[in-house]
């Protein structure tokens, strides 16, 4: 027994924990003998590949066949052992490292020989590092670090290799992502796997055309297919046209003979095949006697079909050629006409193009069927994944944004930031990761230029419209650059169809728009670009767009601002900068707008008007405000207010001390508060305006609300200004005041005028036509129908609040409204909806760089995710959460960590952890978290506490409070704490199933639902009759759930039962159970087996009783 509990199921071979401690014995037994000990690191290349095209079936098989394989080489003195994955480790005792790399080279040899897989098609290969004790490392943990180090350095240059002795490491001059798995093309590789295992296999022949822009990652796709058809034991031909060779004669055919000849050693007897190599490639043949021979299409084609047949000789051939848009008609018909030689099915095609008619055209008479492969972009979570491999450190947002606007997320052009980053010494290899510079963003132009495409090869003309084109903009006209440029319409169009073949651009609209096929291009041609010469065109541009309301038009703000600044036509950059601080404070972009107010105070700030200046001002104040830098935002406020009442401007006055206001409440100063809405309320009197004496109003009935908790004088404050306006009928001040009144009605539990209140303000919201409104106001009213225990249409308003924050870009708004449908959807048991929410929630809070927020909501993921399982590694995320809050003095955080954890804990059985968690529930400070708490804690009681009387009163207690304070939710989750109590108690307690399941139901408690039905499922007497409600819910059953369902489906089979079948039935389970470490599932097994007649008929009821009483504890009996 104990022997199977040391070795890993699958290979047979001892796993990782075993290992460990062997290293310890050995590295002990060697320094006690003072012998040598070798540890070899084996990990096989491409295995991955395996599994995600082949499937887990059979990468497991591989696995299988590699360690019966591993295991009949080495001797029996060796210990061998599956480290993890396809990394394995063998401890050779006693062995010097000479004698080490001779079994590392046996073993790489043999293995790499075999065939694998269940036809015995696929190839492996082996990288393995290899290390010494005493000579590397004299403990086990440097030992494996050393051994797990050289197998990386096989893998990084190559792999296939034995690493040995004290490697140098050189410093790092390139980063490749070639180096890497590839990301984001499973769908691609799945189809190309499959049509090349049909070839293999069956012998069905394709042709296939991986077909995209510039920069898309068709090579290195191209590669992946060569290494595919490589492990499916296929003869591989790699063949590509370069753009010189492209313009000699007879390209293709030349390239098929120098891969032939130069990549693969097919060195030709045939003298007629040597004269055509020899006129291809002279440089091969070292022969002084020079022979000037001709070459005609008649003589060469023959040649090559036959140099490719010879090749191929009995095996199956696949071709890839890279590049085949730079492929003429001639050359294609060059390759229909070999392909049609292929009388045997021998010859398969894959092909690179950026585009695909000519090619179809070209090889339509050499198949049924061509198929395509349009290949896009990486999204931005497949960038994100390749950064964190490349780097070794997860990329925040701000620098993936940066790279994705570069990059387009085009794979070449990510490689070509990472290594114009290395060269700048902006990112700089550390002992464990890159590290980057806090200035990445300031790439110098020297170091970018080399980078550039070979721009060199442009004619004259293509180069000043190529220049002009990275001056003016992203995207162009060409009617607007034939303009420009004093071309025809006609000469831009074969202009930008040449750059576009050269992948410089590419079409956006069929000859009226263009841009460039990348930002980094554009930037570097931009740069590359002498200054003198770049102004004269933005002077240019910002000319003709002067004259051209239409081209103005079709521009943005931000392009226009550019062309007039640095056109030196400063002033008439000021309408454009208002127009983009107004973009900006609508989208929230705060510092933004800061950074344009500052531009209009350095072109023309002896210009302004002062009420210009102080409203400019002002909207600084604001914009800091908005940021949460309230003290910068008081001290510009006081600016602008200081020069307002210097030159009499009450308006402006006014509208700064609503600002100051704002700042005051949320800063809780109180006396200044009171006293500054006086003054707002002399000047609104002064200059006659209710519209400044409501808005100054509020702050006065939020000072009630919020400060004295003076509810009643809130609301009459806000009676005041209803009247105070009701014939002004301002829309955007009652939708405020309805939405103030909606929570206070919801404080004083009025919810009927809770209800009414939230549906006037929404009615004002529509009518103002101010979204932003609009969704506040759904946001609060969705959470007060929630309050109320109004689910499904508090899901219905915020789902609406959600459409319209999108559509109207309201993004602040956007985590919390995710956040509030997240936790709807986890009550409902629709898991996937709630997580895929809150991922989506912390992605903007950590856009918006809302650290605290983006914690909260990290919290509630964690939380959420660990209903479905990785109970170990999301505790590990939340207990870090919680010592965040601890060292913060957040509450909200700790309390909410400790909730989640209390249920981790419960179905992980560990009591020594929910000791800990019960004496920080002692502490809370917040009523709700505490309530919430301790439904799930006597629970937790229920299944594991031996003290069961005090528990029946410490639950009756809770649900007579939660019934006193109308708490309808918090009543159903101790009354089903109360249930299962019942169930395992068998005492007498009043509470009726039925009406629970209908309490549960009725406010789509449906968690609360699915765990009652299972409860009475296993504990009680009416079992049958629930399973079908049940299975309706099976789709949202959470792992404590599954396993649960999984005990009554099998405890409904065991009746029938003998002894021998019940024992073997509840091995499996208890098997089970323990791999994924549930004393919470094992504990209601041993439950509901004693609940069973025909197991209290035998003596298996006393073993569960043992069992049983070994997953109780009175360690938690302090609570009660």
């Amino acid at each position: 027994m104990e022997e199977i509990i040391l070795k890993d199921p699958l290979t047979g071979l001892y796993h990782h924990n075993y290992f460990i401690i062997k290293m310890n014995e050995e590295i002990s037994r060697a320094k006690r003998k003072g012998e040598p000990v070798s540890l070899l690191f084996i990990d096989m290349d491409f295995f991955k590949m395996i599994n995600d095209n082949f499937g887990h079936q059979v990468g497991d098989e591989v696995l299988k066949q590699f360690a019966v394989n591993l295991k009949s080489i080495v001797r029996e003195s060796d210990l061998l052992f599956r480290y993890g994955g396809d990394e394995f480790t063998i401890i050779l005792p006693d062995v010097s490292i000479d004698e080490a790399i001779k079994i590392a080279e046996r073993i790489k040899y043999q293995l790499e020989n075999e065939g694998y897989g269940p036809s015995k098609n696929l190839k492996i290969s082996l990288s393995v590092g290899i290390s010494q004790f005493p000579i590397d490392a004299t403990t086990p943990e440097e030992l494996i670090k050393k051994a797990d180090e050289r197998s990386l350095i096989s893998k990084r240059t190559g792999r296939g290799k034995i690493v040995f002795g004290n490697e140098v490491q050189e410093e790092v001059k390139s980063l490749s992502l070639s180096e890497l798995r590839i990301i984001g093309r499973e769908r691609e590789i799945n189809l190309i796997s499959k049509a090349l295992s049909d070839f293999s296999t069956t012998g069905k022949k394709f042709i296939l055309i991986l077909k995209g822009v510039k920069g898309v990652g068709l090579t290195r796709l191209l590669e992946e297919t060569l290494k595919l058809g490589k492990v499916l034991d296929l003869k591989t031909l790699s063949v590509k046209i370069g753009e010189k060779e492209a313009a000699e004669p007879f390209p293709l055919l030349k390239a098929i003979i120098r891969s032939l000849v130069l990549e693969q050693n097919f060195i030709p007897e045939d003298e007629v095949i040597k004269n055509v190599v020899n006129f291809f490639l002279p440089e091969f043949f070292s022969s002084k006697n020079t022979i000037t021979i001709t070459m005609n299409e008649s003589k060469v084609l023959p040649v090559v079909g036959e140099m490719l047949f010879a090749f191929a000789g009995d095996e199956r051939l696949l071709i890839t050629i890279d590049n085949g848009h730079l492929l003429t008609s001639r050359c294609l018909l060059h390759l229909a006409q070999i392909l049609k030689q292929d009388k045997n099915s021998q010859i398969s095609l894959v092909m690179t193009s950026r585009t695909q008619s000519h090619i179809l055209e070209g090889l339509k008479t050499v198949a049924d069927e061509i198929r395509t492969l349009e290949i896009q972009p990486l999204m931005r979570e497949e960038v994100k994944t390749i950064l964190w491999q490349i780097l070794r450190f997860e990329p925040d947002e701000e620098f993936l944004d940066w790279v994705m606007a570069k990059t387009g997320g085009r794979p070449l052009y990510i490689d070509k930031l990472l290594n114009a980053l290395l060269i700048s010494k902006k990112l700089i290899p550390g002992e464990t990761k890159w590290i980057l510079s806090d200035t990445y963003y300031t790439l110098s132009e020297s170091i970018a230029l080399p980078l550039a495409e070979e721009i060199h090869y442009l004619n004259p003309k293509e180069k000043e419209v190529l220049d002009f084109c990275a001056v003016y903009n992203i995207d162009f006209s060409t009617a607007f650059v034939a303009q420009a440029l004093d071309l025809s319409v006609s000469e831009t169009l074969e202009i930008f169809d040449n750059l576009a073949r050269n992948g410089y651009i590419e079409e956006v609209i069929p000859y009226t728009i263009y841009r460039f096929s990348n930002p980094f291009v554009r930037e570097v041609i931009y740069a590359q670009i002498p200054k003198e010469k770049r102004t004269k065109i933005h002077f240019k541009i910002a000319k003709i767009l002067d004259e051209n309301p239409e081209e103005t038009s079709r521009l943005n703000p931000q392009v226009l601002y550019e062309h007039f600044i640095n056109g030196g036509m400063e002033s008439k950059a000021i309408p454009y900068i208002e127009l983009l601080i107004k973009n900006s404070v609508k989208k929230r972009e705060f510092k933004k707008a800061i950074r344009y107010i500052q531009r209009i105070f350095e072109i023309a700030e002896f210009k302004l008007q002062v009420s210009e200046r102080i409203g400019l001002i002002r909207q600084m104040g604001m914009c800091l405000r908005c940021t949460g830098e309230y003290e910068e935002a008081l001290n510009k406020l006081k600016i602008a207010l200081d020069l307002a009442i210097r030159y009499n401007e009450k308006y402006e006055e006014a509208l700064i001390r609503l600002e100051m206001a704002w700042i005051q409440h949320e800063l809780e100063l109180k006396t200044e508060l009171l006293l500054n809405i006086e003054e707002i309320l002399k000047i609104a009197d002064q200059i006659k305006s209710n519209e400044i004496i409501a808005k100054a109003m509020i702050y006065k009935a939020l000072y009630y609300q919020d400060f004295e908790k003076n509810v009643t004088k809130a609301i009459l404050t806000y009676e005041e200004i209803i009247e105070l306006i009701k014939e002004e009928e301002n829309h955007e001040i009652l939708s405020k005041i309805y939405g103030n009144l909606g929570k206070c009605y919801t404080q004083l539990k009025q919810h009927a005028k809770a209800k009414e209140s939230f549906e006037i303000a929404l009615y004002h919201a529509r009518l103002c036509n101010n979204p932003e409104y609009l969704a506040s106001i759904m946001l609060n009213y969705g959470t007060t129908q929630f309050i109320i225990q109004d689910v499904e249409n508090s899901r219905i308003t915020f789902e609406k609040t959600l459409e319209l924050v999108k559509t109207e870009n309201i993004t602040h708004l956007l985590p919390h409204v995710l956040q509030n449908l997240a936790m709807i959807y986890s009550n409902y048991g629709e898991y996937a909806i709630s997580i895929s929410y809150l991922e989506k929630a912390v992605e903007y809070a950590r856009e918006m760089k809302l650290e605290l927020e983006e914690l909260k909501y990290l919290l509630l993921l964690y939380g959420v995710r660990s209903y479905l399982g990785e109970h170990r590694y999301l505790a590990s995320k939340l207990n870090e959460i919680l010592e965040i809050s601890k060292k913060t003095g957040n509450l909200n955080l700790l309390e909410k960590a400790v909730q989640y954890l209390v249920r981790i804990y419960t179905f992980l059985g560990d009591f020594n952890q929910l000791e800990q968690l019960l004496r920080e529930v002692q502490n809370f400070k917040t009523p709700r978290e505490k309530v919430l708490t301790e439904i799930q804690i006597f629970e937790t009681l229920a299944v594991y506490s031996t003290n069961s009387a005090n528990l029946f009163q410490s639950i009756e207690r809770r649900r007579r409070e939660a019934m006193d304070k109308h708490d309808f939710t918090s009543e159903i989750g101790f009354s089903t704490d109360l249930y299962l109590y019942k169930l395992i108690t068998k005492d007498s307690v009043d509470i009726d199933l039925e009406r629970l399941l209908e309490a549960a139901n009725s406010i789509k408690l449906i968690r609360v639902y699915i765990d009652l039905l299972l409860f009475e499922i296993l504990l009680g007497r009416n079992s049958k009759k629930y399973v079908q409600l049940l299975k309706n819910f099976e789709g949202k059953f959470n792992l404590k759930q599954k396993l649960l369902w999984e005990i009554g489906l099998n405890l409904m089979e065991i009746s029938s039962k003998t002894k021998e079948d019940i024992e073997n039935k509840v091995s499996e389970l208890e098997k089970k159970f323990q791999e994924i470490e549930s004393k919470y599932a094992l504990n209601l097994l041993y439950r509901s087996l004693l609940n069973q007649p025909v197991v209290q008929e035998t003596d298996l009821q006393d073993l569960y009783k043992n069992k049983l009483n070994n997953l109780v504890t009175d360690k938690l009996n302090f609570y009660v």
